[in-house]
């Protein structure tokens, strides 16, 4: 779904349409549709909305069976250290109130990422449940074009510099081992490139449709200003005034007002 922000108010949107494609699907078991959600190491640990909706996940009304939640650990989430921004030791200790599964795992090892993912798919499928998956890494450059991150984390940037890419340390590792060749990288590297350059090209011309959103389920809903104009929920000055009167006129009896 589309996320307006960094706020997460994307959130209950996923689990509710979620919670709606099990429905029509008639998906009674929770096992054929399940929401995944992307985090920020900040937004996890301080926003409010991701941790309500984790505070419904297990109520009957509300459940999905599960959502793998994980979180792009930068270390710094805008621009402020850890010690700055919570009190716990890890962004994702807040799950730990739901006795969630927590893996927190190295984002430079691909090949350990692919694992506990697919291992968090899986407890999710056996026991229903969120898991969270705490991807500990970092961002190369600022969080937006005005953003210059070595001004507020000299030390850590300077690291980050002279630090391979992902990419970078995959290549090498598969090289080594004798894996893959540097014809063979340079082949995948020519073919990403090209599917990303053909895909790119239509999204120039691109007009978003209503129906790209809104499912047709929505289609017999009528909207907030319709029911509005329908119900009339509106009532005469003179019992506002009654109720007002009543509610302010202490009784003839009543003789102590306490401060």
């Amino acid at each position: 779904m589309a996320n307006p922000s960094h706020l997460e108010t994307v959130n209950p949107l996923v689990i509710g349409k979620t919670r709606a494609k099990q429905y029509y699907s008639n998906d009674v078991e929770r096992m054929k549709n399940m929401g995944v959600l992307i985090h920020g190491d900040g937004n996890f640990a301080r926003q409010g909305v991701v941790y309500e909706t984790r505070h419904l996940s297990a109520l009957p009304n509300y459940t999905t069976g599960g959502t793998i939640h994980v979180v792009f650990n930068n270390q710094v989430a805008f621009t402020t250290d850890p010690k700055a921004g919570r009190s716990s030791q890890y962004s994702t200790d807040v799950a730990k109130a739901l006795n969630a599964p927590i893996f927190h795992l190295n984002g430079d090892d691909v090949e350990a990422t692919v694992h506990v993912c697919e291992l968090a798919a899986e407890c999710r499928q056996t026991f229903h449940s969120y898991v969270v998956v705490d991807l500990v890494c970092y961002r190369r450059f600022g969080h937006n074009e005005i953003d210059e991150p070595s001004f507020t984390q000299p030390k850590m940037y300077k690291v980050i510099c002279n630090h391979p890419s992902t990419l970078e340390i995959y290549q090498k590792k598969l090289l080594e081992l004798g894996e893959i060749t540097q014809e063979d990288i340079d082949k995948i590297q020519k073919k990403v490139t090209s599917i990303l350059n053909n895909e790119i090209l239509p999204s120039k011309d691109y007009v978003p449709q209503r129906r790209d959103w809104l499912s047709t389920y929505w289609s017999g809903f009528k909207s907030p200003e319709q029911l509005s104009r329908i119900w009339n929920t509106g009532v005469k000055p003179e019992i506002l005034k009654s109720v007002g009167k009543a509610i302010t006129v202490l009784p003839e009896n009543f003789t102590q007002v306490l401060p």
